[in-house]
C-alpha cells in the first residue's frame, strides 16, 4: 500500500535538522500503529526510514545526504511525498574484517542479535574511521555493546 501527500519540510529551530511531517490522516491510511517502517519517495529518489511520533507530530527524518539526493531540498520546501510500508527485513552488512574481530573477541553471535539500527550505529563509525586508532576505539565500542 502506498500513500502520496503534499507537505512542507520542517526545519528544526536553531538546527540543521529537517524532517517530513506526515499528516495524521495519512498515518490513519497506513494503519493503527504510531511507528511504521516505510520507503520514502521524493520525486525519483527513494530511501528507507521510519515514521515516528516526535514532539506531537508524525515525522520522518530527512538527512543532508537524502536532501541532496532528492534534489537539494531544504526546510520550508513544499514537496510531494509517497510512503509505502516497508516489509523488507532490515539487515546491516557487517564487513568481513569487523566480523573476524568480533568473532575473535567472542561476541559475534551477540552482536548479530542486536537490532539492525544498533548494528548500523556501531558498524558505520567503524567503517568511516580514517585511522587505526579510531577504528580500534570503534571496535572496542562494538565489543562492549555486544558483551
Amino acid at each position: 500500500m502506498s500513500v502520496t501527500f503534499t507537505t512542507v519540510l520542517q526545519q528544526g529551530e536553531g538546527s540543521n535538522a529537517v524532517g517530513i511531517n506526515v499528516p495524521e490522516v495519512v498515518m490513519a491510511r497506513l494503519g493503527p500503529a504510531r511507528r511504521y517502517p516505510v520507503v520514502v519517495s521524493i520525486g525519483d529518489y527513494s530511501y528507507r526510514n521510519s515514521v515516528s511520533w516526535y514532539k506531537g507530530a508524525f515525522m520522518i527524518p530527512l538527512s543532508s545526504e537524502h536532501r541532496a539526493a532528492a534534489g537539494n531540498v531544504t526546510g520550508g520546501d513544499e514537496l510531494e511525498v509517497t510512503l509505502e510500508i516497508d516489509e523488507a527485513p532490515r539487515v546491516t552488512e557487517i564487513p568481513d574484517e569487523l566480523k573476524a574481530a568480533l568473532a575473535s573477541a567472542g561476541v559475534l553471535v551477540k552482536f548479530e542479535s542486536l537490532s539492525p539500527s544498533k548494528q548500523k550505529g556501531l558498524v558505520a563509525p567503524w567503517e568511516a574511521a580514517k585511522t587505526d586508532a579510531t577504528r580500534d576505539k570503534n571496535l572496542a565500542k562494538a565489543i562492549a555493546a555486544a558483551s
